[in-house]
């Protein structure tokens, strides 16, 4: 499954809209276990806060958000920043 969302994310592609797309597939996958984080990282996204959005993943990677939807939330978000 995963791959099948990771796929068209490919350089060129990654989007606010399609990371926020992943934040709740992660959520459906239980790669994000907590709610109020998962809305709070949607939120970052709706508003650009980026950065903040990268801090809030390393802060929760391997407690409420997964490592893996963690690095792949984090690269896509250091991509949109430009340091991708």
């Amino acid at each position: 499954m995963i791959m099948g969302i990771i796929q068209p994310l490919k350089l060129g592609k990654i989007n606010p809209l399609l990371t926020k797309k992943l934040v709740s597939a992660f959520e459906a996958m239980g790669w994000i276990d907590n709610n109020g984080i998962g809305n709070s990282l949607k939120k970052k996204l709706d508003n650009g806060e980026l950065q903040n959005l990268v801090d809030q993943l390393k802060a929760q990677s391997g407690k409420h958000v997964s490592e893996d939807a963690a690095s792949i939330l984090i690269k896509n978000a250091e991509y949109l920043l430009g340091l991708g």
